[in-house]
């Protein structure tokens, strides 16, 4: 949780996916371009399961070892088995490195996600659902 915080006070990038499935020491994470993604589960901070929402973090270091390539994030520009590629979040540059931070985002507390479902407010991903309002007349 150290690296999340961090992450959040400096104001990093931040992109959101969830884990399609986990096959051995590799989980597929689709992210919100529809991509899906075969990731390592030793590059989460800790192992995600299949169904959990994930964040991703992008902190710029000038020895990082993520660089951005068109529109991913590539570790190591060589040779497998160091090749993988995530989308790039917003705002991350051509011209800089990275440090990447994959945690795994909690279930809401029980009590608190039934709470919201007898209201009538939706719980995606353990964030949430915006809701809208009318008014009456």
């Amino acid at each position: 949780m150290t690296g999340l915080v961090l992450a959040a006070l400096l104001g990093v990038s931040m992109l959101p996916g969830v884990v399609d499935r986990v096959e051995g020491d590799w989980a597929v994470v689709e992210w919100p371009d529809r991509s899906v993604r075969d990731l390592p589960m030793a590059l989460f901070e800790q192992p995600p399961r299949e169904g959990q929402a994930v964040r991703l973090w992008l902190l710029a270091h000038p020895r990082g070892p993520w660089q951005r390539v068109d529109d991913d994030l590539r570790l190591g520009l060589g040779a497998p088995p160091f090749d993988f590629s995530i989308p790039a979040p917003q705002g991350a540059r051509t011209d800089r490195r990275y440090l990447v931070l994959l945690t795994v985002v909690p279930p809401p507390e029980h009590g608190v996600a039934a709470d919201r479902a007898q209201e009538g407010r939706v719980v995606a991903g353990g964030l949430e659902t915006p809701q809208t309002q009318t008014m009456r007349k």
